[in-house]
């Protein structure tokens, strides 16, 4: 990976990280719906992280072209999580930190208005750690066990934001938000916090339960009322709408 120039000016920005690895068909649909909303949005970008994908979603990857996208290649597939921790590793210091970060995967679809709700709600709640999104009812719903109501919390800027809390569970890590300084503060510069020179070779590493684990003691956890993801492919069940004829 080599360091592009606008990455040493983030310092206070949005980062979207973004994992490729298959699935070019949902891929693609959610990248370009992703590049479409965030364009022109003041202080935002896009990282790829391209896990040596399918051949097809290579020739899209390489066509990919976007004055607020990063592109960053793996020589083989590292996972999500440790690719993430790599690039923050490697590229994401005190002096380029960004001030929200949001994590997605490459087959969640969600309204423009949802990420700046998301973005809003990280931003303005010190208190909370990580935040997801609300998720469609689907036969892909990664939520589990939100028995309680929603918590009122009050922002910085005295708004109130609802947030659902799992019980005795993990926010699914198909899409949320964290300030990058917990990232560096409280998870030693690592987005799925693990020991990375222990376990540097092992692609698959359990990343919403680490880096839940890392704040749950000091922060409040949960999914972010008003916003909503659809999480459109889960194991080997891919939603109606995106399997093949």
């Amino acid at each position: 990976m080599q360091i592009q120039p606008q990455l040493k000016q983030i310092h206070g920005d949005t980062l979207i990280i973004l994992t490729f690895y298959h699935l070019p068909r949902i891929v693609k649909h959610v990248t370009e719906g992703l590049l479409k909303m965030i364009t022109g949005r003041d202080r935002t970008w896009v990282v790829i992280l391209n896990n040596a994908v399918d051949p097809e979603l290579q020739e899209y990857y390489d066509s990919i072209s976007h004055p607020q996208c990063f592109k960053f290649d793996f020589p083989f597939n590292v996972g999500k999580a440790l690719a993430s921790n790599l690039f923050f590793q490697e590229y994401i210091h005190s002096k380029n930190l960004p001030q929200t970060i949001v994590s997605m995967d490459p087959d969640i679809r969600f309204s423009a208005e949802s990420l700046n709700h998301l973005i809003d709600a990280s931003i303005q709640l010190p208190h909370c750690g990580v935040l997801g999104m609300r998720y469609e009812d689907n036969a892909c719903n990664p939520e589990r066990n939100i028995f309680f109501s929603p918590k009122a919390l009050k922002g910085l800027n005295n708004k109130i934001y609802k947030v659902s809390k799992p019980f005795m569970s993990n926010v699914g890590g198909g899409v949320f938000a964290i300030q990058g300084e917990k990232v560096l503060r409280d998870c030693n510069n690592q987005l799925f916090p693990v020991n990375i020179s222990m376990r540097k070779f092992r692609p698959y590493l359990a990343d919403d339960a680490a880096l839940g684990d890392a704040l749950k003691w000091k922060y409040i956890n949960g999914y972010l009322e008003g916003s909503k993801a659809s999480h459109l492919a889960s194991g080997d069940y891919i939603v109606p709408e995106f399997r093949e004829p």
